[in-house]
């Protein structure tokens, strides 16, 4: 994806749409997380969200902003546009990037999903299933 053209210009349009469907999909997540009943699904969302705002100055050189209130991403896209595409390639490619330490703990927020999905099956003698919780979509990938 961050391959240079022949020029030596990277194909910003591109990472424009990935970078868009990781904000996207990491929102989705977020928010999902939010609203689960579950206060381990919550708390391994919180871990999530705080790897993000560690790279808050980062993130808002190339244009990206975290919401204060519901801790989710807000993309302008002008500003990404203009930024320098190798610091946003260094936010979103490698074992050491934002992306990659972000798949690591959305894989953490599916596991805490997969663990109350489990309890989430038994059914009560009131006709009723207890435990349901809501998880949403889990969003685990990377750029």
């Amino acid at each position: 994806l961050f391959r240079e053209n022949a020029d030596g210009t990277y194909k910003t349009e591109e990472i424009l749409e990935e970078v868009s469907t990781f904000i996207k999909d990491y929102n989705n997540l977020v928010m999902s997380g939010e609203n689960s009943k579950s206060s381990n699904i919550q708390n391994a969302i919180t871990t999530m969200t705080n790897v993000t705002k560690e790279q808050e100055e980062k993130l808002s050189a190339i244009g990206i902003t975290i919401d204060k209130e519901d801790k989710t991403l807000v993309l302008n896209q002008d500003t990404f546009k203009k930024a320098d595409m190798s610091k946003v390639e260094d936010l979103f490619s490698g074992s050491g990037s934002l992306a990659y330490q972000v798949s690591v703990k959305s894989a953490m927020v599916e596991n805490q999903a997969e663990k109350e999905s489990s309890r989430a099956n038994t059914y009560s003698q009131n006709a009723t299933y207890a435990n349901n919780y809501n998880t949403g979509n889990i969003f685990n990938g990377m750029i």
